[in-house]
């Protein structure tokens, strides 16, 4: 039973997390947009952040996929670099999270990312 209000609590958190990412998409200048992604990245932990940037990949939001760029950049590089090279490899995943997690490791992390990850794109 102990670990019953850890799960609530976890679900809680991640459901606050989304709703804040979805609020990205109603930012109207980079100020602002980076602002909000600061007081995200300063009120979740990390591990929650990687798994909700994970699940956002593929938003059709240009602003959400801009604002998980620069969340991105604030987080440790050893948690988020690894996953976003997964998605950018993995074939299932659909183009647009592919396309968007190698922008995100070239633009906003500094990464190189093989052009060979790239050609069926």
């Amino acid at each position: 039973m102990a670990e019953e209000p850890r799960i609530i609590n976890t679900f809680q958190q991640r459901r606050q997390l989304e709703e804040a990412l979805a609020t990205l998409a109603a930012t109207h200048a980079e100020a602002e947009l980076v602002d909000q992604v600061r007081a995200i990245a300063d009120r979740f932990s990390a591990e929650l952040l990687v798994a909700a940037v994970q699940r956002n990949l593929g938003t059709t939001s240009s602003q959400v996929r801009g604002g998980i760029g620069h969340l991105c950049a604030l987080l440790p590089p050893e948690l988020i670099v690894p996953p976003l090279r997964a998605v950018v490899a993995d074939r299932q995943h659909a183009p647009l999270q592919r396309t968007t997690a190698a922008l995100i490791l070239e633009r906003y992390l500094g990464e190189t990312v093989s052009p060979a990850l790239m050609g069926d794109l």
